[in-house]
C-alpha cells in the first residue's frame, strides 16, 4: 500500500481519537531478539516500519521517522522518509552486518540510547550499557536534533519481556520528567502482564497487545499506535 494512502488511513484514526495533531519527534524501536526472526523474514516488521512511519508524517515537521532496533542490545538505524521505505527493513536492518541482532530482551538500553539521541543527556550511561550488551551506540553522532520543547513520541514493538527489570523501571522514571510518551505494542502470544502492569503505572506509558499482526487490518494497527491513552496525553501537550 502506498504511504499516501496509509497516510490518510492514520489522518481517521486521528480523527477518531478527536487529535489535531501537534509538532512532535517520533521515534520507533523495534525489537530484533532471536524470537522475532519470523516476523522479519515474513515482512510484517516491513509494513509496521511503515505504518510507523504514517504516524510520524502527520506530527514530525520533516515527515520522518527516527529508527532503532533492540535485542539485549540496541543499535540506531537511521530516519526513514516516504521516498526512503520500500525495502527499508531488508536493507538497512535485516541485511546490515553491524547491528547486533537475534539475542535475548532489554529495554533499557534502547530507551536510554533514544533519551540522548533527543535530549543530549545521558549519552554516557547509554553508550556504556550498549557496549555492556554488545552494541554499538550511534545517538551522540547522529542526533538529528534537541527535541527541545517538542513532544516525543516512542513506539516499542516488542514480543517478549524483558531481562532488565530493575533497569527498565529506572529508565522510564527519568522519561516520566521528559515530554515523552512511550507506547509499547506488544505481538504475539507471550505473557507481557509485566510489561503492561509497568505501562499502566506510568502516566506516561501505554500498552497494547495484538495477538496476530499477520493480516490485522491497517487501522486496526494504527489505532493501537495511536491509543486513546496516547490521545489524551498529546492533547494536553498542545
Amino acid at each position: 500500500m502506498s504511504m499516501i494512502n496509509l497516510v490518510k488511513k492514520t489522518e481517521i484514526v486521528l480523527q477518531k481519537r478527536g487529535i489535531t495533531p501537534i509538532p512532535s519527534q517520533v521515534a520507533l524501536a523495534i525489537d530484533i531478539s532471536g524470537s522475532m526472526k519470523d516476523e522479519y523474514d515474513a515482512g510484517i516488521v516491513q509494513s509496521v516500519v511503515e505504518r510507523c512511519l504514517a504516524v510520524a508524517m502527520k506530527f514530525d515537521s520533516d515527515q520522518l521517522l527516527d529508527v532503532w532496533v533492540f535485542d539485549d542490545g540496541f543499535g540506531y538505524v537511521g530516519q526513514v522518509q516516504a521516498d526512503s521505505i520500500d525495502g527499508f527493513v531488508s536493507k538497512r536492518i535485516v541485511r546490515n552486518g553491524k547491528l547486533k541482532k537475534w539475542g535475548g530482551t532489554a529495554y533499557a538500553p534502547v530507551l536510554q540510547s533514544i533519551e540522548a539521541h533527543y535530549y543530549g543527556v545521558e549519552g554516557k550511561k547509554a553508550s556504556a550499557l550498549g557496549r555492556f550488551f554488545g552494541a554499538k551506540d550511534k545517538a551522540g553522532q547522529d542526533a538529528k536534533q534537541a527535541v527541545g520543547e517538542q513532544p516525543l513520541m516512542v513506539l516499542l514493538i516488542t514480543d517478549g519481556e524483558n531481562m532488565d527489570r530493575s533497569a527498565f523501571e529506572a529508565t522510564l522514571a527519568t522519561l516520566r520528567r521528559r515530554r515523552t510518551y512511550v507506547q509499547f505494542v506488544g505481538i504475539g502470544n507471550s505473557d507481557l502482564s509485566y510489561l503492561e502492569s509497568v505501562a499502566e503505572a506510568e502516566p506516561n506509558a501505554g500498552f497494547v497487545q495484538l495477538r496476530q499482526l499477520r493480516g490485522i487490518d491497517d487501522e486496526a494497527l494504527l489505532g493501537a499506535l495511536i491509543t486513546p491513552e496516547f490521545s489524551k496525553w498529546i492533547a494536553k501537550q498542545a
